[in-house]
Parts: structure tokens; C-alpha cells; sequence
């Protein structure tokens, strides 16, 4: 059977080669992982003129159908391959990490189909499972692309004159200044905007976030203690305190700005904060 070096990789459950049971995994169709994200448009004839109406057009989800072939010589063994398979799908989102001569993506899928199996025989069958993306976005796998700052700060910076017994010239020694910019600077090395999730580390009172490129501001009215937490999700557009409590009545400014492709930079401010505060950025590397 043909293999074509495709190696998908769902929720853990490895879509090629031998597994446990001794059965033999190929995946030799692929469709959806490689097409782009189909349009929401929608339009309507004008009554009254030329052309059509239409609405705020936006990037739909995805349908990916893995499809291939699954042998053993031994039926049960077979049989129990496959329940494994469908034991490890999920309803609600799961990692597929897919592979092909180098280029790899991630997407985050559910089960959208009954996955199928087709007896070719008692020791070979086809099998097929459609699963279904509710972003557009493909993504690079692996660790997400992330960094911190502490508040922008300046500590030292001193000059201390000296002259040695015995005359000669004044000299001195130099302690240079250390300083902390407040900002984060992270590329999305994808072709796509990519959510974005900040953190934000007490203690800091007002703290604030600019994502330089876009303008585009996170502020808050509050008072931020030691140990404490303010989240935001750019996915869920979510903004929580110490993780659980809705940050209600806090949000002064909420523009949410995603990350663009190639460089982009966070700015961290506060009325007032110690060396403790820190904000961190976090997204994935986003594909079209």
C-alpha cells in the first residue's frame, strides 16, 4: 500500500505504523489539511438597482477527512486497534498534528462524523475519520511562542571619582545603568493572525498592555496585589482574576489585538508597581 510519508497524530493516537496491537496504520488521503478557509458571504439580488447586498464577510472553520487502510493478521487484534482509536476521540477539541516530508501543522478539531471502517477481508479494512476545526487557522506544533517583561524601570547608573596616593590624575569607576524596557517582542513566524493570551503578575495598581503595531490597548482600574493574577484570552475574549473571577467593572479599555505576521511588540505600563510585576505574552504561530 502506498505510504507517502503521512504521519497524523490525533489527540495522541498515531495514524500510521504498528501500534500496541500489532496492527498496521496507513493514512494515504489528507483532504482539507491544505485548502484554504472557505468565506462566510452571503448575498442577495438588489431590488432596486445593479448588484447584490451583502454581509460582513468572515473566515469560516474547517473540515479535514483522514482517510486509509488498517491490516493485522489477527481480527480480534484488529477490532481492538480500532476501538482504541475511537476511545481516544473527543467530542469537544483535541490536537491533530500532522506531518508530511517536513511540513508539519497543528489543528485544533472535533468529531464532526461517525468514523467508518470497511472490511476488505478479516485482516484488512479502510477506515475514515472526518473532524471538523472551528478556526480557520492552522498552527505551528510544539511549544507556543511566548516571552515576559517587568515594568519599565531604571536601576543604577553611578559615577564614583577616585585619585590614588602619591598624585596623578583623577579617575573614576563607572557603574553602568541597568534599565527594563516594559516591552515584549515576539515574531508569528505564520501567514495569519494568531490569538493572543496575556498575563498579567501582581503587585501593580492600573496596569495596562498596548500592542505597539495595532494601537490597540488592554486597560484596567485596579489594584493588582502580591500573588494575584489578571488573564486575558484572546481566543475566548475572556478577562479573569487569579484565573476564575470575571474581571467585571475593571476593563476600562478592551481592544483586542492579535498577533500579525512577523514582528510584533506588547507594552507594559502601571500608575504604579514594584520589580515583582510582570506581564506575559503567549500565542501560536497561525497559518492560513
Amino acid at each position: 500500500m502506498w505510504d507517502g510519508g503521512v504521519r497524523p497524530v490525533l489527540n495522541g493516537f498515531a495514524l500510521f505504523g504498528v501500534d500496541d496491537n500489532g496492527s498496521e496504520w496507513l493514512c494515504n488521503a489528507f483532504d482539507g489539511l491544505f485548502d484554504g478557509s472557505a468565506s462566510t458571504l452571503a448575498t442577495s439580488q438588489k431590488m432596486w438597482g445593479d448588484g447584490f447586498f451583502a454581509n460582513r464577510a468572515n473566515r469560516a472553520g474547517r473540515v479535514f477527512t483522514l482517510s486509509g487502510a488498517l491490516a493485522n493478521d489477527d481480527t480480534q487484534a484488529l477490532v481492538a486497534s480500532w476501538d482504541a482509536l475511537k476511545q481516544s476521540l473527543l467530542l469537544e477539541s483535541q490536537e491533530l498534528v500532522f506531518t508530511w516530508n517536513g511540513v508539519e501543522r497543528l489543528a485544533l478539531v472535533r468529531q464532526s462524523d461517525q468514523p467508518i471502517l470497511t472490511w476488505k477481508g478479516d485482516r484488512l479494512a479502510t477506515w475514515s475519520v472526518q473532524l471538523t476545526s472551528l478556526s480557520p487557522f492552522l498552527f505551528t506544533p510544539g511549544s507556543r511562542v511566548s516571552g515576559s517583561t517587568a515594568l519599565p524601570a531604571s536601576v543604577g547608573g553611578m559615577l564614583f571619582p577616585y585619585v590614588f596616593e602619591g598624585g596623578g590624575s583623577p579617575n573614576s569607576w563607572q557603574f553602568p545603568e541597568e534599565t527594563v524596557s516594559g516591552m515584549v517582542s515576539l515574531s508569528n513566524g505564520g501567514t495569519a493572525e494568531s490569538a493572543v493570551s496575556l498575563r498579567i503578575d501582581g503587585p501593580c495598581v492600573n496596569p495596562g498592555v498596548e500592542h505597539v503595531q495595532s494601537g490597540k490597548r488592554m486597560m484596567l482600574r485596579l489594584s493588582l496585589g502580591t500573588g494575584h493574577y489578571v488573564t486575558f484570552d484572546g481566543e475566548s475574549h475572556e478577562v479573569l482574576i487569579d484565573g476564575s473571577d470575571p474581571a467585571r467593572g475593571a476593563v476600562v479599555r478592551r481592544e483586542w489585538a492579535s498577533a500579525q505576521p512577523g514582528g510584533n511588540t506588547w507594552a507594559f505600563s502601571a500608575d504604579s508597581g514594584s520589580a515583582g510585576a510582570l506581564l506575559t505574552v503567549g500565542f501560536r504561530e497561525a497559518w492560513l
